[in-house]
């Protein structure tokens, strides 16, 4: 299973960010947000069961430890499931994505591969297990609690936000 993940994880693009901008190279986040879609190759997973295909555009995304970042940092697209999206925040990232039947959650070098289990009748509990220990993620608004660890992750992005951190950082900073 490691094997699968890293394959998977070698196939997904990143693509620089100057590709996308204007003639001087450095990237306008305006032009980051209107050419996002410029270089996506669309891909769809096959979904295990019905809970997965369920589960996917609110569980799956890029989540950052606490809440979202105070700055940009370095702007480079990758090619998502969900689109072209900025998906680099940094070590504390938490990456939750489903491939192939399987769920992976990757962060602080590791990934672990998981089965989902069951959701809540409200849709906002994942109880998923994998082969050690199961694990409840619980979404309220835009974070996502870890229920085992005490901890919380702001969704920068997702199927169901895509580009979520770069317009809201936008909006704020007037851009």
């Amino acid at each position: 299973m490691k094997t699968k993940a890293l394959l998977i994880a070698a196939a997904v693009a990143v693509l620089p960010l100057t590709e996308l901008c204007a003639d001087d190279g450095e990237p306008a986040l305006y032009d980051v947000l209107e050419n996002s879609g410029l270089y996506f190759n669309y891909r769809t997973s096959e979904f295990a069961s019905e809970l997965d295909k369920q589960a996917w555009e609110t569980l799956a995304g890029v989540y950052i430890k606490d809440g979202p970042p105070a700055s940009v940092g370095d702007l480079e697209l990758s090619n998502t499931i969900w689109g072209m999206d900025y998906v680099d925040f940094g070590p504390e990232t938490l990456d939750v994505s489903y491939w192939d039947g399987e769920w992976y959650f990757k962060g602080a070098g590791v990934t672990e591969v998981m089965q989902l289990d069951s959701i809540s009748a409200d849709g906002k509990i994942f109880y998923t297990i994998n082969e050690w220990y199961p694990l409840t993620f619980r979404v309220e608004g835009e974070y996502l609690y870890i229920e085992e660890y005490g901890e919380r992750f702001y969704k920068a992005t997702g199927p169901d936000c895509h580009m979520r951190f770069l317009k809201s950082y936008m909006a704020e900073q007037e851009l």
